[in-house]
């Protein structure tokens, strides 16, 4: 181990550093960086932050009690502990792509089951309990991929000299994403009342289809 690091640190000195803007107008590496791009928007489009951030605001929507809805609200801080740790040796044993792939799909099929149970909530009594499990297994399968991979694939997409620049230009993107979901989250709320998972179905199918096609 510490011989690769120091392999390392011998290519890192051996391979010029460039800039953000060198990054961005080079054409060669425009393919890894618009793909470290959409990584990054997978992790945050993907609705997770608007779990994180108005998880009990939901679970109240869903038409649990203010006490339930704390509860379930720890559920999700245990589920991400839980998850994360597991997901550490499948990430070798399955790959990245395919464990993003995973934690993409997942997350899609129990965002339309959230707003299915928002939908019909209100003509059968246990929906909300529906939309509680759906939740924290939409929280299950953002752990396993999209909590830690987007970050993984984009430092693996770059050399040495690039990379710097790569992982800045990522982590704008992802905090630029956290804050427009978390401003916007509770306007849209407002406004799309039991479709509000709805984009984020869409995007996640979107994001989906990307990964499958371009990330290698």
């Amino acid at each position: 181990d510490i011989e690769e690091m120091r392999a390392e640190e011998r290519a890192q000195q051996a391979e010029a550093s460039i800039s953000m803007m060198q990054l961005i107008c080079s054409p060669t590496l425009r393919a890894p960086l618009i793909i470290g791009i959409v990584m990054q928007l997978s992790q945050q489009l993907s609705g997770i932050n608007a779990v994180f951030y108005y998880s009990t605001d939901l679970f109240k929507n869903s038409g649990l009690t203010t006490e339930s809805a704390k509860f379930a609200t720890i559920g999700i801080g245990c589920i991400m502990v839980i998850m994360t740790l597991i997901s550490i040796p499948l990430m070798d044993k399955m790959g990245r792509r395919t464990l993003h792939l995973y934690g993409l799909g997942g997350m899609f099929i129990f965002s339309i089951c959230i707003t299915i149970s928002f939908l019909i909530k209100e003509m059968i009594d246990w929906m909300s309990y529906l939309a509680v499990v759906s939740t924290l297994c939409f929280v299950k399968f953002f752990a396993m991929g999209p909590g830690s991979i987007p970050w993984m694939i984009t430092a693996e997409l770059f050399s040495q000299g690039p990379r710097p620049a790569a992982m800045s230009i990522a982590v704008l993107v992802n905090w630029i994403a956290n804050f427009v979901v978390g401003i916007g989250f509770p306007s849209m709320m407002n406004a799309l009342e039991n479709y509000t998972f709805l984009p984020f179905s869409v995007f996640l199918a979107i994001f989906w289809i990307f990964t499958y096609k371009k990330v290698p």
